[in-house]
């Protein structure tokens, strides 16, 4: 299996990347494609003595997408950087997907433009694991569209339902969706609107879910507007970060007592930290596209990553053909409830799943 790494993404770039590259060489047995600046990256590659590791390869790539630059001008004016050519690649079929921890909205348009969506799916979602008290919950959107409507929003829970049965091996996983309370009373217009649909639909979906619920397992897949998730997701990176910094606070100003319990937890201490939370909720997916980008937050060098699924294994990755073939029939769920439907519409939903008699009643209007 071949990936394709975007070597000039990040704040670290190429060392991390270099770094990381060698170590998913090493551990996981697949072929790391490394695109961006020759020179620089072989120079790095030469720094760190895995020149010669075989399964580590270069593709040169002369430009760079910086991470304040708008998304839309990689199109445009960057089709030579490192994340237009990278994802070229997968596109031509010589790496099965993408990694970078560069500008993720460049990194989504490039996707989006290059690899084309699912069909029945009209927007892109960026979707993180979060540890939870019984495992991992999925959360999307967190960030690749910011305003959604109700039909965007059910799109998302039917991918991260799929995600979660083919992936994480959820038989039915339950679908929450992030709002101001409990009831289908709580929330906006389009919550509201979502909840209905959701409650219509054969996904196994629980009811809204407030913030606090996420890591309580109470819900496999967590749906939210890229807005809310984005925000979340920064709030659980920040609470954790802090929650350490005070914690070492107060046993400093403790007993030596404490001081010696500190020194025997020290090793554990970032399994409770931000950094643990941060790495394990680091490698996130960007779904609708054909094939999958990945995209990794930025590790220091010599920060070694512990995120489960931040280097896919074959299983992962070879779950992309069946995840997308499994939207793809379920596409009738996106047209109920849809007050308005041309018959273009009407004739995709039928063709998908076996003829308009084995439709959904409102499609068939």
């Amino acid at each position: 299996m071949k990936i394709a790494l975007d070597a000039m993404g990040g704040d670290h770039a190429p060392a991390s990347e270099v770094e990381g590259a060698a170590l998913a060489v090493r551990e996981y047995g697949v072929e790391i494609v490394m695109v961006g600046d020759d020179a620089l990256v072989r120079e790095e590659m030469r720094r760190q003595g895995v020149q010669g590791l075989a399964g580590l390869t270069v593709h040169h790539a002369s430009q760079r997408v910086e991470m304040h630059e708008q998304p839309s001008q990689v199109a445009r004016r960057k089709r030579d950087s490192s994340i237009w050519v990278g994802t070229e690649l997968v596109k031509n079929g010589e790496a099965v997907g993408i990694v970078s921890a560069g500008n993720t909205g460049a990194t989504v348009v490039t996707a989006f433009f290059l690899l084309g969506v699912i069909k029945g799916v009209e927007r892109p979602a960026i979707a993180t694991l979060i540890p939870t008290l019984t495992g991992h919950t999925i959360v999307l959107d967190v960030g690749a569209t910011v305003d959604c409507t109700p039909h965007h929003l059910t799109q998302f829970a039917l991918m991260g339902n799929e995600y979660a049965q083919h992936v994480l091996h959820k038989a039915h996983p339950a679908i929450g969706l992030l709002s101001i309370g409990e009831e289908d009373t709580k929330g906006n217009e389009v919550t509201k609107e979502t909840f209905k649909r959701l409650k219509e639909s054969p996904l196994n979906f629980v009811g809204n879910v407030e913030g606090r619920d996420i890591f309580t397992g109470a819900a496999d897949v967590v749906v939210c507007d890229g807005f809310m998730g984005n925000v979340a997701l920064k709030i659980i990176e920040g609470v954790s970060t802090a929650l350490k910094k005070m914690l070492i606070k107060e046993i400093a100003v403790e007993s030596m007592l404490s001081r010696f319990g500190y020194a025997l937890l020290k090793r554990r201490l970032p399994d409770s930290s931000g950094a643990w939370i941060m790495r394990r909720s680091a490698a996130r997916r960007c779904w609708a596209s054909t094939a999958f980008a990945l995209f990794r937050m930025a590790v220091r060098p010599g920060e070694r990553s512990r995120t489960p699924f931040a280097w896919p294994r074959k299983s992962t990755m070879g779950g992309s053909t069946s995840i997308s073939s499994a939207i793809s029939r379920r596409a009738w769920l996106f047209f109920v409830s849809r007050p308005r439907r041309s018959s273009r519409e009407i004739a995709y939903c039928g063709n998908r799943i076996g003829g308009a008699e084995a439709c959904a009643p409102q499609c068939r209007a």
